[in-house]
């Protein structure tokens, strides 16, 4: 079976690029015979090699700006090239991670060359804004609709003409060596390091690594630190 991943580049640190990374590369070793080719959107720079091809799209022009030379975006989610990519590539099943607003060429494309199209879908948000009709168009042209949790699931389901619609949720992993419990002398040189002191082994420390977005509930942090 052939497979079209359409996301970030498996081989950046993005992440969403990490998510398709570590989901495919253990795919791969569970089933050799897969046929795993990647449309990476922002392929650059790269970070990790990946046993599978990468067809970047065409955001990697350079342009002059204040700074230097910056990437182009003509092409940020490869809504140009994706048609092509797939029309070379010929894949039993096109694999999408990411927000409804991107890549929406995917789901056109699927439907109108007939391929099969998974799209994993993290939801991130509710209510989930359903008057958006390319949104809900990019929705109904998967084959299977799979989110990375219960409560996604549950989101999806709310919008009009989803209501029976199965979809599994599928948890997004994690690398337990990368995020490990920090030995003590690991954990006092970090705070070290990053506070220059002022952070003492025994101070109670409340970290956040998600964006400063309504969307990514920030509030209930504000609201915590508040209390």
């Amino acid at each position: 079976m052939r497979v079209l991943l359409a996301t970030h580049s498996a081989a950046t640190h993005t992440s969403l690029g990490i998510v398709c990374r570590e989901i495919w590369t253990r795919l791969l070793a569970a089933d050799p015979t897969l046929e795993v080719v990647q449309h990476g959107w922002f392929h650059h720079p790269i970070a990790e090699e990946v046993p599978w091809d990468i067809l970047p799209t065409n955001c990697l022009t350079l342009e002059p700006g204040p700074d230097g030379q910056v990437a182009g975006i003509e092409d940020m989610y490869g809504d140009q090239s994706f048609r092509s990519v797939a029309e070379k590539v010929k894949p039993d099943v096109i694999w999408h991670l990411g927000d409804p607003y991107m890549g929406m060429e995917i789901a056109r494309v699927a439907r109108e060359l007939g391929y099969h199209f998974i799209y994993y879908y993290p939801v991130a948000r509710e209510p989930f804004n359903h008057f958006r009709s390319q949104w809900v168009e990019k929705l109904a042209a998967a084959d299977l609709l799979v989110t990375a949790t219960r409560y996604g699931a549950d989101i999806l389901r709310a919008i009009p003409g989803f209501e029976a619609q199965q979809i599994p949720h599928i948890y997004l992993g994690v690398d337990t060596q990368t995020f490990r419990p920090e030995s003590t002398k690991e954990r006092a040189a970090l705070r070290e390091e990053i506070s220059a002191g002022l952070v003492g082994d025994d101070t109670f420390v409340l970290g956040w690594v998600g964006h400063d977005q309504f969307r990514k509930q920030v509030w209930v942090l504000y609201e915590l630190l508040y209390r």
